[in-house]
């Protein structure tokens, strides 16, 4: 639902209000079972939604001050003192209970932009101390080589699993998100997203430029060839302090490509224009 009010405010805003009044926001958040378990990136893409949808069509669709508040206060209780967001609530199932503070990297940049955008369109200051803080633990585990890991630890702040890096999260969702947050405060995260485009250039483990000119294409991921490395590396992130430069064995790029990749790209970037040549 937040993905459609999303996709449907950047290309047909003129059909918010029919699609609004289909739809009964005020027990969205009760209906679904994504949002009874408090699941964070689709709370976020809830929140991004209502947001997008508010500025679109300002006095033509129903208020939706009062779901984006409460959507944004059961997504802000997913992120802890470290600043970063787990999975899933915790105590609204056993599968919280038991996974909801390991959060991915989608589980900590969509939130970013959610409540970048809920800042700016219902003009509330609290959104963005909670983006900022993300944001700023996010770029403080960046690699050195610019990558943004897969998973972490959110009570401790810690990276719980650094591979795959996925060249989405590099060119596309990192981007989109950190541009939405310099675009509301001003701030500018600029050398953290070009760092991490470094990474898709060439500037990577394997020091192998990730875009395929011949076929028009990024390929997916940097990944360990050793399938069991991912989890034994979320197991000790438990029991140590994490250490980037710690062995994960032999690193291999895996050869495809997904089409939401290349929309997160464009949505992040083509904003900005194509530079002449």
């Amino acid at each position: 639902m937040g993905l459609l009010g999303w996709l449907t405010a950047a290309f047909a805003p003129d059909q918010l209000g029919g699609r609004f009044r289909r739809t009964d926001l005020e027990t969205a958040l009760d209906r679904y079972q994504d949002a009874r378990e408090g699941r964070t990136m689709e709370l976020a893409w809830f929140l991004a939604g209502l947001a997008q949808a508010a500025l679109a069509s300002p006095g033509l669709i129903p208020d939706l001050t009062d779901p984006a508040v409460e959507t944004y206060h059961r997504l802000k209780e997913n992120q802890v003192e470290s600043g970063l967001f787990g999975h899933m609530s915790t105590s609204k199932s056993v599968a919280g209970f038991l996974r909801g503070r390991i959060g991915s990297f989608a589980d900590q940049v969509y939130p970013i932009y959610a409540m970048a955008k809920c800042a700016t369109t219902f003009h509330v200051e609290e959104p963005l101390v909670s983006a900022l803080e993300c944001a700023a633990a996010l770029c403080g585990t960046q690699g050195e080589l610019g990558q943004w890991w897969w998973l972490y630890e959110s009570r401790t702040g810690r990276v719980s699993s650094r591979y795959p890096v996925y060249s989405v999260h590099q060119h596309g969702m990192a981007p989109m998100s950190l541009f939405a947050l310099e675009e509301a405060t001003g701030q500018s995260f600029k050398d953290f997203i070009y760092k991490g485009l470094r990474w898709i250039y060439g500037a990577n483990e394997l020091r192998t430029d990730m875009r395929d000119f011949s076929q028009n294409l990024i390929w997916r991921c940097i990944l360990p060839k050793r399938k069991q490395t991912k989890y034994w590396d979320t197991a000790l992130s438990l029991l140590r302090s994490p250490n980037e430069k710690a062995p994960v064995g032999a690193l291999q790029i895996l050869f495809e490509e997904r089409p939401y990749e290349l929309g997160w790209l464009l949505y992040a970037f083509a904003k900005l224009g194509i530079a002449e040549t």
